[in-house]
């Protein structure tokens, strides 16, 4: 689904180029105009064209999100991140002095405790993402960079 701020009243419509399921999203980032610039899964960020900025097809990478990662889904049959189905706790952040964007999230890891598995927070990490001559976001420029440790 994708949804359309243009009018009044928002109009939501199919687009089957959207593959990055909004069921366990929580964050999108549009610009002054309600245009969207990217979005995400809590597995990977999507530009407005629907498709994985490069670098940041794959986000918070550990046992937790392959859990969620159906294998040979898509046509292509490449493999589908189908989203983190907790709130994902990701932030997106323009950053106008630099002409780039922030991206801020954490790393989720499954652990046994007493036999149970606990799923736990192990670090936040951030990103630096790039931006075109037409300010979207276009490459991450760095990523990965852990800025906190432990459980959150």
């Amino acid at each position: 689904m994708v949804a359309d701020f243009k009018e009044e009243v928002i109009k939501f419509k199919y687009d089957s180029l959207v593959t990055l399921d909004f069921t366990g999203t929580n964050i999108s980032l549009s610009d002054q105009d309600g245009h969207l610039l990217m979005y995400t899964n809590g597995m990977g960020v999507h530009g407005n064209n629907h498709a994985p900025i490069p670098g940041l097809d794959t986000i918070g990478y550990g046992n937790y999100w392959e859990r969620f990662n159906v294998k040979n889904y898509l046509p292509d049959g490449s493999d589908w991140p189908s989203g983190l189905p907790i709130y994902q706790a990701v932030t997106m952040l323009p950053n106008f002095d630099q002409g780039h964007y922030m991206l801020f999230y954490p790393k989720y890891t499954l652990v046994i405790e007493n036999n149970t598995e606990v799923l736990n927070t192990s670090a936040l990490l951030e990103a630096k993402i790039s931006t075109d001559v037409n300010g979207l976001p276009s490459a991450a420029l760095n990523k990965k960079k852990v800025i906190g440790l432990g459980t959150l």
